[in-house]
C-alpha cells in the first residue's frame, strides 16, 4: 500500500479510493505470489480444484 501511496498525488478523495481499489485488486488477485507457487490466486484455485 505505502508503494501505492508514494507513486501517485490524489487531486480529491474520490480520485484516491479509485486509484487505490485498483492497486488493491491488482495486487490481491492479479499478481503472481511466491506462497501460491508464484500463481495468481485464480490459477492457483484452478491449479487444486484439477482445473488447470
Amino acid at each position: 500500500m505505502e508503494k501505492c501511496l508514494n507513486q501517485n498525488l490524489f487531486k480529491n478523495l474520490y480520485e484516491a479510493k479509485e486509484i487505490i481499489e485498483g492497486w488493491r485488486n491488482e495486487y490481491n488477485q492479479l499478481r503472481p505470489h511466491s506462497s501460491l507457487d508464484n500463481l495468481t490466486p485464480t490459477e492457483y484455485a484452478k491449479k487444486i480444484s484439477g482445473d488447470y
